[in-house]
């Protein structure tokens, strides 16, 4: 029932989104006022909603349904795109556990032929960071540096580490200064997963399975950090 649910509440954004972006170029000017109500109200309806839709298909995870995850993830790219407000206009409390919850599908092998549109959603949702805090844009870029560190360093030990295969989880806590104090503030869309949220502190703890993981990741990393230094 609450995939049912779910799925209806999905279906009814991506039509209201659809309609609202196909009105906007045909919009006269002297109902800018009507177009900011409109805006206004759709922009509360997307944060009313947006939170079930987060906690129930954006979840890492190998048994999570790409199709859904993946419609999930359009709608916030677009949603970015056109409706900033629905993310508070880039405030750090409402932008980053959302980036936290996407980031670890990079690090799920049923997802490794969907990184590109990974990038797409994550890719709005730093220019909106961007805009909105540049001291958050900035944490955020060094957190992303040292994760490369740390995922070079487990990479180099699980080289050296014969006992360590494909099937091995290897477990990395990241983007620490980042996430300190950003997932209480009332405009928090969502939290991170349990199953990627560090027990003893603020960050992302990701699951790196074997070798070629991690060197999958560190490369998706090094592509966020180009496309954030491309905006600085």
């Amino acid at each position: 029932m609450a995939n049912t649910s779910n799925s209806r509440i999905l279906s009814s954004l991506v039509h209201a989104l659809r309609e609202r972006i196909a009105a906007t170029p045909s919009t006269p000017p002297n109902n800018n006022l009507s177009t900011c109500a409109d805006d206004d109200a759709l922009e509360t309806k997307f944060r009313a909603v947006l939170p079930n839709l987060l906690n129930g298909y954006v979840v890492p995870s190998s048994s999570a349904n790409e199709r859904e995850v993946i419609a999930v993830l359009k709608l916030i790219s677009h949603t970015a795109r056109n409706f900033p407000g629905v993310f508070y206009h880039g405030k750090p409390s409402a932008v980053l556990p959302l980036i936290g919850r996407i980031l670890p599908f990079f690090a799920e092998p049923a997802f490794s032929s969907r990184h590109g549109v990974i990038f797409e959603t994550v890719g709005p949702l730093l220019s909106l960071l961007r805009t909105g805090s540049r001291d958050a844009y900035r944490t955020l870029f060094i957190d992303a540096m040292c994760a490369i560190e740390d995922i070079l360093r487990i990479a180099s030990l699980s080289s050296e580490n014969s006992r360590i295969t494909e099937a091995t989880r290897l477990h990395l806590k990241c983007f620490h200064r980042s996430f300190s104090g950003n997932l209480s503030d009332s405009t928090c869309l969502c939290d991170l997963p349990t199953s990627n949220k560090p027990i003893d502190g603020p960050g992302i703890l990701i699951n790196l399975l074997g070798r070629d993981r991690s060197h999958e990741y560190i490369i998706c990393f090094c592509c966020m950090l180009s496309f954030m230094l491309r905006r600085c």
